[in-house]
């Protein structure tokens, strides 16, 4: 059976995807270039066919990341859940900048060539936080399990010993 803590984390990445789509989407309204949010966070060339990057960013953004954040990363990230979650978007963009963006030819960070690149990426750095934060604070605070709840008793009690 599916435990509560990852059904969480996939709701939380399917809102907080959206989100972070929705944000990009509502940029040019503001006045910032219009960016195609998928074609830019997904690693796939788009000759695949349209299908293929949406794929690729809705399996990433909404299982994937969400999974590794709920599962091997939130108990050893610092801060309260919304910080917790800010801290994992700022490193999704960090990972985004510094391996995804050269893999595909735009220089690190984005920033090899297109006319607002400055201005991409901003919007891509408050999208990742948004992103971050949302699935912080939906996924919220992981109950400790017994061992990791009575772990710092036992040691407090042999230390007396």
């Amino acid at each position: 059976m599916i435990s509560s803590r990852i059904i969480r984390a996939l709701l939380a990445g399917a809102i907080s995807s959206a989100a972070m789509w929705a944000f990009m989407r509502f940029m040019p309204l503001l006045g910032g270039p219009n960016v195609d949010a998928i074609a830019l966070l997904s690693t796939v060339s788009a000759q695949f066919g349209p299908l293929v990057p949406l794929t690729q960013y809705l399996l990433l953004s909404v299982i994937v990341f969400p999974f590794l954040y709920a599962t091997l990363l939130y108990r050893d990230l610092p801060g309260s859940p919304w910080q917790k979650g800010l801290l994992w978007g700022v490193i999704l963009f960090a990972l985004r900048g510094l391996i995804v963006s050269p893999v595909m030819g735009q220089g690190l960070f984005g920033l090899g060539g297109e006319d607002h690149a400055v201005t991409v990426l901003i919007e891509m750095f408050v999208a990742h936080c948004i992103y971050g934060s949302l699935l912080g604070v939906i996924i919220g605070d992981q109950p400790r399990t017994k061992v990791q709840a009575y772990a710092p008793r036992e040691r407090e009690l042999q230390r007396r010993r």
